[in-house]
């Protein structure tokens, strides 16, 4: 899924930002942060979440990048 406007899948766990400038040009005057999760045969088996704070500029920085997640897939493999 790469985009989320109802905020569906704040019920996993993933953080909301309401404060950011731009969060209310969205439907629901927020957006999540960044997350990552892995389903095998409808289990859950990877979650990955972006937690906002100044260290990482409120989520902006310190993702998983496209390489790290793909290794994490051919791990399970």
């Amino acid at each position: 899924m790469l985009s989320d406007p109802h905020l569906a899948l704040a019920g996993l766990g993933v953080a909301i930002s309401r404060h950011h400038p731009m969060s209310k040009r969205y439907p629901e005057g927020a957006f999540l942060q960044p997350a990552v999760f892995l389903f095998e045969r409808g289990e859950l088996t990877f979650r990955w979440l972006q937690d906002p704070k100044l260290t990482n500029f409120y989520g902006s920085a310190n993702r998983l990048s496209p390489e790290e997640i793909l290794e994490v897939v051919r791990s399970r493999a």
